[in-house]
């Protein structure tokens, strides 16, 4: 009964939702949700841990496109990135790292506007969390995703021109 709640939940909306939140409407702890995620998973469910909270993978009719970029840039310009990209009506979907040691090194993202840059920044900064890319020299990846290749090219094109993207 509370699993289906909780997917319930997640079908009802687009945006990734706390484990705390789950657990307020299902009246559990924000612990319990995190193994009926993975329960909920186990069983097929395509739900991906955002660092947001969770989000169900949904059928989307129009067809979506892809590229992983390199990018090299301070930590300071990382809010310009990210508005760069989603200022485009591109998805960054994870961020990459290639470790010398460890290899690749990735975390998921999900950032499609404004309010997500924002909130991701300020979760950085209440965390004192430094960027994957302090471990690689500032270089990083990310995968963006559109609906259009035009707009990744948009994308892609503004980053170069303001020296993020190689």
């Amino acid at each position: 009964m509370r699993r289906a709640a909780i997917q319930k939940q997640l079908e009802a909306v687009d945006a990734p939702q706390s484990g705390t939140s789950l657990g307020k409407l299902t009246g559990v702890s924000r612990q319990i949700i995190v193994q009926d995620i993975s329960i909920l998973k186990a069983g097929g469910l395509p739900i991906v841990s955002t660092p947001t909270g969770y989000i169900l993978v949904k059928d989307q009719a129009a067809p979506r496109f892809s590229r992983i970029i390199e990018s090299c840039h301070d930590a300071e310009d990382i809010e310009e990135e990210l508005f760069c990209i989603v200022d485009c009506g591109v998805v960054v979907k994870d961020v990459k790292v290639k470790h010398p040691l460890y290899g690749f090194i990735a975390a998921p993202m999900e950032i499609s506007n404004r309010s997500e840059v924002r909130a991701f920044l300020k979760r950085m900064k209440e965390t004192n969390a430094v960027p994957l890319s302090s471990l690689t020299e500032k270089n990083h990846y990310h995968t963006l995703e559109a609906d259009q290749e035009a707009k990744l090219d948009e994308a892609i094109q503004l980053l170069q021109t303001r020296g993020f993207a190689k």
